[in-house]
């Protein structure tokens, strides 16, 4: 699998950072033409919305291997029967393989730390247990937002909201400024719980369970799957798809 990935890594890293309806996209496209041919472009775009279920499939023979990667997709918000969950696990696989599993040292608030670090290094300031009452607009053009105190904060090039639609368009702003706002239909969600422990989980049956960064617990690709489809039709799955601990 890494060795059919790597020679056109570039352009599968580059499809998750690139907005493909736009001159990066079409720029991307054009150097995937120019490598691997029309046809063969077009084989790459068409795995690109393989399931994860078929990729798996016909990667590994093991049901191990598809209970090992399966949970991942979730992840990324999808199933592993959706469409480009192959690709999503794909992406995730080789980034674990290569990559590892890095845990900051401390806990994972210091990764919070570290990327409020460099906001300060580079002249930023943060404010917290600040709660923005709506976001200013003049001329069609965020311009900074208000505070429930009744403090202003001017935006010298843009507001970004790290809200759901249904608070920015229905609170923050006026409705009226994107009228499909108001027809949004949440897909479905996960959540990740954390617990304090006094130590590290002990594992049973292997001890390198016990350095292993994320250990997923799951009945396997249909489990998963399973899970997966209960959740869409609003109903709540009779086995959990995966849980996760970590050290």
């Amino acid at each position: 699998m890494l060795a059919e990935f790597f020679p056109n890594a570039d352009l599968a890293f580059g499809v998750l950072g690139t907005e493909l309806w736009s001159r990066q996209g079409l720029g991307l496209a054009a150097k995937a033409t120019r490598r691997l041919g029309r046809a063969g472009a077009a084989e790459f775009a068409g795995r690109l919305l393989v399931s994860a279920r078929d990729r798996l499939r016909e990667t590994f023979s093991s049901e191990r291997a598809h209970g090992l990667l399966a949970p991942w997709v979730l992840h990324t918000g999808l199933g592993p029967d959706a469409a480009a969950s192959g690709y999503m696990a794909e992406v995730i696989a080789v980034a674990v393989q290569e990559g590892g599993m890095p845990i900051p040292h401390g806990g994972g608030d210091r990764l919070s730390e570290a990327l409020a670090g460099l906001i300060r290094e580079h002249g930023g300031r943060l404010e917290t247990e600040a709660e923005v009452e709506r976001v200013l607009v003049a001329e069609g053009r965020a311009t900074g937002v208000r505070t429930t105190t009744g403090a202003t904060v001017t935006a010298a090039r843009a507001v970004i909201a790290n809200t759901t639609p249904t608070q920015l368009y229905g609170r923050l702003l006026d409705a009226t400024v994107e009228p499909r706002a108001q027809r949004f239909r949440y897909g479905r969600s996960e959540m990740q719980i954390h617990f304090a422990l006094s130590e590290p989980p002990r594992w049973e049956g292997d001890e390198r369970l016990g350095g292993t960064a994320i250990v997923h617990l799951t009945p396997g690709l249909d489990g998963v799957s399973r899970a997966v489809n209960e959740a869409d039709r609003g109903l709540l799955p009779r086995r959990r798809p995966s849980s996760s601990a970590s050290p």
